[in-house]
């Protein structure tokens, strides 16, 4: 239902898109659709940040977790954050670039859908859902660096997370509206500024 909500928001506004109509498009009955979500902007919702949260855990790749029912999420629901305070500063490095990465690779291959989301008056809580699960991986990643010290006693955590979460959805929101292609130099642009939980000297070769 996923993929076929990113079909119809290439031509119609959220508030357009009847339920009828997506679950026509997506070849499901509706008592599929109303037995998870109750209208179609907390379908929508959840749909969008549930695949960026997929991506930033090192899970699905983008086209799988767009075929994904809400039964399998849901089943998911209650899974075990990752633990990521067995690995180093590299291996940190390593998946925080490619969860933003991946990210940036995502909203570009459907854009005409999240420049919809973003900009739509009625978003469904789509911004609130996202920061949220941005602001828990952030979290989770300031706590790993500081395990190993990689991060100042006195940076307190969440307004840490806050910070860089509310900065992220900042950063695809502009990324969705603009026409920009370089996902390598935007990737590299908030690792740079990501001192707080990316406390590497020199970023530079984590997005070769």
């Amino acid at each position: 239902m996923t993929t076929a909500l990113f079909e119809l928001l290439r031509e119609h506004d959220l508030t357009e898109i009847s339920i009828s109509e997506l679950c026509r498009t997506a070849g499901v009955h509706r008592t599929t659709f109303y037995g998870h979500y109750g209208d179609i902007f907390a379908f929508a919702a959840d749909s969008f940040a549930s695949i960026l949260d997929e991506m930033s855990n090192g899970g699905d790749e983008p086209e799988l977790a767009a075929e994904r029912s809400p039964s399998e999420d849901a089943a998911e629901e209650n899974n075990p954050a990752p633990d990521l305070t067995d690995l180093d500063h590299a291996q940190l490095t390593t998946r925080g670039t490619d969860a933003v990465r991946q990210a940036f690779e995502h909203v570009a291959e459907n854009r005409a859908a999240y420049r919809m989301m973003f900009n739509t008056r009625v978003d469904a809580g789509f911004r609130r859902e996202l920061f949220v699960r941005m602001f828990h991986l952030a979290s989770l990643t300031i706590a790993a660096w500081r395990s190993q010290g990689g991060t100042s006693p006195a940076i307190d955590t969440p307004t840490a997370a806050a910070f860089i979460a509310g900065g992220m959805v900042g950063v695809l929101e502009d990324w969705a509206n603009s026409d920009d292609t370089d996902i390598e130099a935007r990737t590299s642009s908030v690792l740079l500024l990501s001192t707080a939980w990316c406390a590497v000297p020199d970023l530079s070769d984590a997005v070769k």
